[in-house]
């Protein structure tokens, strides 16, 4: 929101009338015309002031745009189980495609996994079986997820089921293979100095989402051992004490043994210095993958025989070559009103801004979609480009300070994409986690209703 300031044009007008005898009408004539220009410049300052802040206030409408087929398919099968052979269209390109199955197998209740005091999430980490895996160059091709519902052990709500998981994760972490026929919490040794600013995301699943497969031509490198994250969230009245339930969700990877003509890789950023207090109004919290950084992680990789210093495209001839964004999910909780993704040039300006779309929890919410799914146009990732995911919250709604976190009333401002193109090798995945920043809409609404009405002054009754 700027500052805006209207400019008036010259008026031009002709009073048809004898000079000697209609003088005093002509003055009369002119004095009432500027004051009209005048009212009718304030009027029009004064809508487009309302016209933003309807804009800025009002509920955020959907986007009309459709998940894919498989994602309308997967709402209404997730529960049913694993599929035992990848989608026809991906053997039709991989006859050596499989489904590589991986399940939590975690127990919980008396005697199982329990939250640490104060907290309602567990996070357990496992491998994925190498043997399960085809031999040769492997790549992911997609997922698929297949969510358990628990019996609640909640007081009151036995007779009911809960769906515990929040997210499942594959990472490649380097100098770390764990065993797949145990499970690890935070606090396992076999996990001390993890880095995650190293991990290379493989797949990702948040709560409500569906399937993703890859374009044509395109896939994940895989060809290091694969850990397993799983985060569950309990609700508030969970007893812990209740007896033994095995959680068993997990995902199926679609996996090809076979080179993909482009490989591709998930990049994203976190929010973990977010806090926002109680009761300031709107706020836009902006999540950012800075140019520099986006430089830093794709330099390092050979983009073709004629360029190798960098995958970012240098000239107009090499922009095909550059990064394609395949496919977006904002990721948000549900204290997240809207979201909407942007693309800054390195003078500021904007290079694309997305639609807003709604914060919170749902299948279109939490899917990977595809561009043409989203209806924006192609994306390709350009020198001196940054990324950004904007958050608006109302923190009127808080009676706490908001931070970033897993737990319950706490939230993520946090852009992940899929990226794809040639010579992209497993790049790790976060390039960010503290470049944020955020604003109060509604002070500058304030600021922008005190330009308009000083404006407004200074249009209708400037001499």
């Amino acid at each position: 929101f700027g500052q805006p300031r209207l400019a008036l044009k010259s008026l031009h007008h002709h009073v048809l009338c004898q000079p000697e005898k209609h003088e005093m009408m002509k003055a009369s004539s002119v004095s009432s015309f500027t004051i009209y220009a005048k009212i009718a410049a304030a009027a029009v300052v004064t809508i487009l002031a309302v016209g933003l802040l309807g804009n800025v206030s009002g509920t955020v409408e959907q986007s009309l745009e459709a998940p894919s087929f498989l994602q309308m398919k997967e709402e209404r099968q997730r529960l049913r189980g694993a599929k035992t052979k990848c989608p026809d269209a991906l053997l039709k390109e991989y006859p050596d495609c499989t489904v590589v199955s991986f399940r939590g197998n975690i127990s919980i209740g008396k005697g199982g996994l329990k939250p640490q005091p104060s907290r309602s999430s567990i996070m357990v980490f496992t491998g994925i079986d190498e043997e399960k895996l085809p031999k040769g160059h492997r790549s992911i091709l997609g997922w698929k997820p297949d969510m358990q519902e628990t019996k609640s052990t909640c007081k009151g709500q036995e007779d009911k089921k809960v769906s515990l998981v929040h997210h499942v994760n594959a990472y490649m972490y380097k100098d770390l293979k764990l065993p797949s026929n145990k499970v690890f919490t935070e606090t396992s040794p076999e996990l001390k100095g993890l880095a995650e600013d190293t991990a290379v995301m493989v797949a990702s699943h948040d709560k409500e989402a569906g399937t993703y497969v890859l374009p044509s031509g395109y896939g994940i490198p895989a060809n290091a051992p694969i850990s397993i994250e799983f985060h569950l969230l309990f609700p508030t009245c969970w007893d812990h004490n209740a007896e033994s339930q095995t959680e068993n969700s997990g995902m199926d990877l679609y996996v090809t043994g076979t080179p993909t003509k482009y490989s591709a890789a998930l990049i994203g950023a976190l929010n973990f210095n977010m806090e926002v207090g109680p009761h300031q109004g709107a706020v836009d919290y902006v999540t950012r993958m800075s140019a520099e950084k986006i430089e830093e992680v794709f330099t390092s990789n050979m983009v073709s025989a004629k360029k190798a210093s960098s995958v970012l495209a240098i000239d107009q001839d090499e922009e095909s070559q550059s990064p394609a964004i395949l496919a977006v999910h904002l990721h948000t909780h549900d204290l997240t009103d809207g979201k909407f993704f942007e693309v800054l040039n390195s003078d500021g300006s904007t290079a694309f801004r997305s639609d807003e779309e709604k914060g919170g929890y749902g299948l279109k919410e939490q899917s990977f979609l595809s561009l043409a799914e989203k209806g924006w146009p192609e994306l390709r990732l350009k020198p001196g480009q940054s990324l950004q995911q904007h958050c608006k919250i109302n923190s009127d709604h808080l009676d706490h300070t908001l931070v970033y976190g897993l737990e319950w009333d706490q939230e993520m401002c946090a852009p992940l994409l899929i990226v794809g193109g040639p010579g992209i090798d497993s790049p790790p995945t976060l390039l960010s986690t503290m470049d944020t920043h955020f604003s109060f809409l509604g002070r500058m609404l304030a600021d922008f209703a005190n330009d308009v009405v000083h404006e407004m002054g200074r249009l209708t009754f400037a001499p």
